[in-house]
C-alpha cells in the first residue's frame, strides 16, 4: 500500500516532470543576444511555441525595473527555428532564422532604428534549395549570413551578403560540400578585417574557408583536426591562422 505522503510525493514528482517537459517544449531555441551599440539595450531573439507552431520573438531589455519590449516577427503555421541576431553600427537590428517547411528556407527581417519599424520578411535562400541553420554577422558594413543547403546526400555550406533593398541577398557562394550526416554547427566569424566560416566536417575535422575581399572570393576548403582535443580548440587554431 502507498501511504498518503508517499502518494503525494509521487504525484508532485510526476507534475514536476511534466512541467519541466512542457517548459522545454514551450521555451524552444535558446535565445541569441547582442548589445545595441546605439541604444545600449540588450536585444535577444528566440523561438517560442505559440498556437501550435514555433514563432520568432524579439525582446529588448532596457534594464532593471523597466518593462521589456516584445515583438513577434513571424505568424507562420510552419515552425520558425534557430533565430540569430546581429546589430549594425547605426543601431539597426538584423534577424535571420529558418522555416521548417516542405522545402526549408532561410528568412531575414530588419528593424530600422531611425524609423522605429520592422521591414518585411525577406527570403535569403533559393526557393528550390532546402536551407537551414543560418548564422549572421556584420562585416565591412554589410550583413553576411552562412547557412546549410541540402545537396543530395551531402550538405552545402553557403554564404551570402547584402541586406538592403527588395532583394537583399540576390546570390550566394557555395564554399564547400560535406558528407557528414551529424550536426555541422556552421558558424561565420568576423574579426578586424577578416571573415571566415567554419563547420564540423567529420568526427575528426573542422572545415573552414576564408574570404578574400580583394578578389571577392572564398578560399578552397581546408581542414583542422580535433582528434587530440575538441571542436572549439580546432576553431581557435583556425582563427590563429587567419587573424595575425
Amino acid at each position: 500500500m502507498i501511504g498518503r505522503s508517499t502518494g503525494f510525493r509521487l504525484v508532485f514528482v510526476a507534475l514536476l516532470v511534466a512541467a519541466m517537459a512542457l517548459a522545454v517544449v514551450v521555451a524552444g531555441d535558446p535565445p541569441d543576444s547582442e548589445i545595441n551599440p546605439v541604444t545600449g539595450n540588450i536585444e535577444s531573439v528566440d523561438a517560442t511555441l505559440e498556437g501550435g507552431a514555433y514563432q520568432i520573438r524579439h525582446v529588448i531589455d532596457e534594464g532593471p525595473g523597466l518593462p521589456r519590449t516584445v515583438d513577434r516577427l513571424t505568424t507562420s503555421s510552419t515552425p520558425s527555428l534557430d533565430p540569430r541576431i546581429a546589430i549594425t553600427s547605426n543601431g539597426d537590428t538584423c534577424v535571420t532564422w529558418w522555416e521548417d517547411a516542405g522545402i526549408d528556407k532561410v528568412l531575414y527581417r530588419r528593424y530600422e532604428l531611425a524609423s522605429s519599424a520592422w521591414g518585411p520578411i525577406q527570403l535569403v535562400s533559393d526557393l528550390d534549395e532546402s536551407s537551414r541553420h543560418p548564422e549572421i554577422v556584420i562585416h565591412g558594413g554589410a550583413i553576411w549570413i552562412a547557412y546549410e543547403i541540402g545537396v543530395g546526400a551531402a550538405t552545402g555550406i553557403a554564404v551570402t551578403s547584402g541586406g538592403d533593398g527588395s532583394d537583399p541577398f540576390p546570390y550566394h557562394n557555395l564554399v564547400a560540400n560535406t558528407s557528414f550526416t551529424e550536426e555541422k554547427d556552421t558558424l561565420i566569424h568576423s574579426e578586424a578585417d577578416h571573415l571566415w566560416v567554419t563547420w564540423i566536417d567529420s568526427l575528426s575535422e573542422v572545415g573552414w574557408s576564408a574570404y578574400d575581399a580583394a578578389s571577392a572570393t572564398w578560399s578552397v576548403p581546408a581542414y583542422e583536426s580535433y582528434v587530440a582535443d575538441d571542436v572549439d580548440a580546432a576553431r581557435e587554431r583556425i582563427r590563429s591562422q587567419i587573424v595575425p
